[in-house]
């Protein structure tokens, strides 16, 4: 039996939404994995775009198998992600479910993705054994360059919603994230992540929200590592003082042939 519950902590933001974890553990656990998948989206103006494109892939996987560390909060989970031929999301394995006396992370939720035509899709959250609905995500573009995440949780009364804005090239540039009551419409917790690269490669993010203040908190991509391909396989996330908050790994099977 599990001992203990680690939440999914990244959403469009992780960082943002990881400094609430000590407050916000268990409302965030529900509703972050599918707004993280959000953020690996990238973005063709006018028809949904390709998951295959998203943190400028190399070469298209077949799985995605992607682990996170939270340092300063101790917490670990990963999630596997399962795409088609031509690049599609198709579901998503988040082992977010920690078992104490095993050290070990299970399966915890499994998402289905639901593509339609036009400029959205939807995606459904089931619990590992498949036996509850946890959350139903939709997402939509809108204007030229806007995306709009929703995202409505069963087991609580929590919803939140992303608003992402990106630059000529697809890319996440700013992005305004809420995590609200639907019954009272109080915000719990809000945030504005600016996303700041140097040519193809993401250089920094910055963070505001009621903890960092308005000039916010700045988080800096180091040591990274990739694949023979050129896919990456390593990032450190540090804080302005150079201390690590985040650490991920990945490791990719391709169609007819793998590369860790």
């Amino acid at each position: 039996m599990p001992n203990k519950t680690a939440p999914s902590l990244f959403d469009v933001s992780h960082f943002s939404f990881s400094m609430k974890i000590k407050v916000l553990k268990n409302k965030i656990k529900a509703i972050s994995s599918s707004l993280f998948c959000f953020f690996l989206l990238s973005f063709s103006y006018g028809q949904f775009p390709l998951d295959k494109n998203f943190e400028g892939l190399k070469a298209s996987p077949r799985i995605m198998s992607e682990t996170i560390e939270m340092v300063s909060e101790g917490i670990k989970f990963r999630q596997v992600y399962h795409f088609d031929v031509s690049g599609h999301l198709m579901k998503i394995e988040n082992y977010n479910d920690y078992h104490l006396d095993e050290d070990s992370l299970h399966l915890g939720e499994i998402t289905y993705f639901e593509y339609t035509t036009g400029n959205s899709r939807s995606s459904f959250t089931l619990s590992a054994d498949k036996s509850d609905t946890v959350k139903v995500t939709h997402y939509e573009f809108f204007g030229e360059n806007n995306i709009k995440v929703y995202t409505e949780n069963y087991s609580n009364s929590y919803f939140t919603e992303i608003i992402q804005t990106l630059d000529e090239k697809g890319r996440i540039v700013v992005t305004h994230g809420f995590i609200s009551d639907r019954d009272n419409e109080e915000i719990y917790t809000a945030s504005i992540t600016r996303f700041i690269y140097d040519h193809d490669k993401l250089l920094k993010l910055i963070v505001v929200n009621d903890r960092t203040g308005a000039e916010g908190k700045e988080v800096y991509c180091h040591s990274r590592k990739y694949d023979e391909v050129g896919n990456l396989t390593h990032m450190e996330y540090q804080d302005e003082d150079g201390v690590i908050v985040s650490i991920v790994d990945k490791s990719y099977e391709y169609y007819g042939a793998e590369v860790k």
